[in-house]
């Protein structure tokens, strides 16, 4: 009788101790849980951020065809030196970004997704929808502001999970510039440059959707990297006139491509602030609408 009472005694203090163990356990796997979920959560706020950016477009427009040509060079998690920054958009629209041309920003749950080339390939497909309320005759300025009203909505989305998603900016506070070149309605190019300015940063940025219509009447332009690019222009001047002075041997069309070619190959040699680099691309757009692929057509091709 008394082993047995002894025995009951002995047993509910293993029991008590056996329980003491398990919640013991259990508040320890309860800790664990919930730092596992702090650190989550802490990742995903903090650390689930992928920016691509950087890039320098020259375009050079004469009476029978546009040459477009840009760097490769991608700045981000990683420096990827073989990424296409001109698509073509059917057989007669040419599309070029510069500044931030994509980003993946996630939480535990979602990613938040951009990327410039998709996001212009979507507003190719509704070229002959309006355009936010207005009534732009052009399909490529339509496409401009379609392209540009729905980044400026993606980013805002993006910006208040994670606000540097706002940076890095051009000088003239353009986050991100779209370039649609192709032939009007009247037989003539048309080139639209749409550009998303950040008007005040913070966790709840204000965002400009902006469309341009650009000259295209023999012109030299040059996006992107500009400041950098004018210093690079001018300190080669030396080499630039000499391999100028080579180009007039060269027929008209010849010596527009050329040059532009020449343009970004000479930024990328000379520059010095890493944010111009890799090879050239360049591609050709006939009066009429015809694309041929010069250099990179391999990659860039759609």
């Amino acid at each position: 009788m008394n082993n047995s009472i002894g025995d009951s005694r002995r047993n509910g203090r293993e029991i008590h101790r056996s329980a003491n163990v398990g919640r013991r356990a259990l508040g320890n796997h309860i800790r664990a849980f919930a730092i596992l979920v702090f650190i989550s959560f802490g990742f995903a706020s903090s650390a689930g951020c992928e920016d691509r950016y950087g890039t320098i477009v020259v375009v050079k427009i004469s009476k029978d065809q546009a040459v477009v040509a840009a760097d490769t060079l991608e700045l981000g998690t990683t420096r990827t030196e073989d990424t296409c920054k001109i698509t073509a958009l059917g057989e007669q629209i040419i599309f070029a970004s510069t500044g931030k041309f994509g980003f993946d920003v996630s939480n535990l749950w979602t990613t938040i997704s951009w990327d410039a080339h998709k996001e212009a390939e979507r507003a190719f497909a509704r070229r002959g929808w309006p355009s936010w309320g207005r009534n732009d005759k052009e399909p490529i300025v339509r496409m401009a502001w379609h392209w540009v009203t729905d980044a400026s909505m993606t980013f805002q989305v993006a910006a208040e999970r994670k606000p540097s998603v706002v940076e890095p900016r051009e000088l003239d506070g353009a986050i991100v510039q779209g370039l649609f070149l192709g032939t009007g309605q009247s037989g003539d190019f048309v080139m639209a440059r749409a550009r998303l300015v950040v008007e005040a940063s913070g966790p709840s940025p204000i965002f400009k959707p902006e469309v341009k219509e650009q000259p295209t009447q023999n012109g030299l332009l040059v996006y992107g990297a500009t400041a950098i690019f004018e210093e690079i222009y001018n300190r080669g001047k030396a080499e630039r006139e000499s391999w100028e002075a080579k180009l007039l041997t060269e027929e008209p069309e010849r010596r527009d491509l050329l040059t532009a070619i020449h343009l970004v190959d000479l930024a990328i040699r000379h520059d010095k602030s890493g944010t111009i680099g890799g090879k050239v691309d360049a591609v050709v757009l006939r009066r009429g609408g015809r694309i041929e692929w010069v250099q990179g057509g391999d990659r860039c091709k759609h």
